[in-house]
């Protein structure tokens, strides 16, 4: 995943996680849940009142390609 982490500081910065060490651990504890979140990200999934920054939706797909295929 360090390939990636250009993308998940994306994730960081939009504060869906804290860091790129929780992204790692949740990724590691709980991969299925991260893989739907980033795949609901990824289709356009946002919060009412929330503006993504730019690129983050290419961030979302890009790690989704890294995680399945590891």
């Amino acid at each position: 995943m360090k390939e990636l982490r250009k993308e998940i500081e994306k994730l960081v910065e939009n504060e869906d996680f804290v860091s790129y060490e929780e992204f790692i651990y949740e990724l590691e504890e709980e991969k299925e849940e991260v893989k739907k979140y980033l795949e609901w990200r990824a289709s356009g999934g946002k919060m009412n009142t929330e503006t993504l920054p730019d690129r983050y939706v290419e961030a979302c797909k890009k790690i989704l390609g890294g995680i399945e295929n590891e």
